[in-house]
């Protein structure tokens, strides 16, 4: 539980304007992977897809 409430605290920090919340959502997508917890991993790993093309966007 704990690590999914640290995966969505990233995601809200980057939404916030936090520019380290992507760095911070790979490690825990990497505790994902570690704890075998696959559905937040994807999950994580889409929401990371969409950061990057509404940043690519903006440039």
């Amino acid at each position: 539980m704990s690590i999914f409430m640290e995966a969505f605290t990233q995601v809200g920090a980057y939404k916030d304007g936090d520019p380290l919340g992507p760095a911070l959502q790979y490690m825990a997508i990497k505790k994902c992977r570690l704890y075998g917890f696959s559905r937040l991993e994807n999950k994580l790993l889409n929401y990371l897809q969409l950061q990057h093309k509404e940043i690519t966007r903006a440039i």
